[in-house]
């Protein structure tokens, strides 16, 4: 990994010289400066990998690993223990204790690019696709994490967060069948989402690792 950085890193050091000579040669007699076509050729490469970046569509899977890792993290910044367990285990993105050791907490992270809507019966809601497996996975020491990337990381907003334990979405889960919805989800209204959202979440997830 690292000499493969330092080969990359090597490349486009070479690159640049080249444009750079190459702009001088240009520039020669004109009153144009080496800085000023580096400087171009700079500008070139951040506007095309932009443009590379919004024509690209990440796929379900990178979305999902994206989900997960801001999961990791954002739990690891309030000094939680969190181990990210090989892929098989059903249910099982994250396993997460705290300092103190004890009883580990599992929890399952959704993600989801688009997750808010408007409806006309229940007003705003918050949305991810959920297997209707959930409704068998009703324990205490399982939870969900609901991501919703809100445009990041292209833009400025932080993504926002839900810890819910399992019991909440196995009782939705289980309305979405008995609707016959051939779209499995997960949904909660605007203002119900507020007792998990963020902070409020992450308290009723620490209170469950102490019990």
């Amino acid at each position: 990994m690292v000499e493969a950085q330092i080969l990359s890193h090597n490349v486009a050091f070479v690159a640049d010289a080249a444009h750079s000579r190459r702009a001088a040669e240009l520039g020669a007699g004109k009153g144009v400066s080496r800085s000023h076509y580096s400087a171009r050729f700079r500008a070139n490469q951040h506007s095309n990998t932009k443009d590379i970046r919004a024509m690209t569509k990440p796929s379900t899977a990178i979305i999902g690993a994206c989900g997960e890792h801001y999961i990791a993290a954002y739990l690891s910044g309030f000094k939680l223990i969190v181990a990210m367990p090989r892929g098989g285990i059903p249910g099982s993105d994250l396993f997460v204790t705290n300092e103190k050791g004890g009883q580990a907490i599992r929890v399952q992270v959704k993600t989801g690019t688009q997750a808010t809507r408007n409806t006309k019966d229940e007003g705003e809601i918050y949305l991810w696709a959920t297997s209707y497996a959930a409704i068998e996975r009703d324990d205490k020491h399982l939870w969900y994490a609901y991501v919703w990337l809100n445009g990041w990381p292209n833009e400025e907003n932080l993504p926002e967060v839900f810890f819910v334990p399992s019991k909440v979405v196995v009782k939705c889960m289980k309305g979405c069948r008995e609707d016959n919805d051939t779209w499995p989800y997960f949904w909660m209204r605007a203002d119900d989402a507020k007792k998990y959202q963020g902070h409020a979440g992450l308290q009723s997830l620490l209170d469950a690792l102490d019990s």
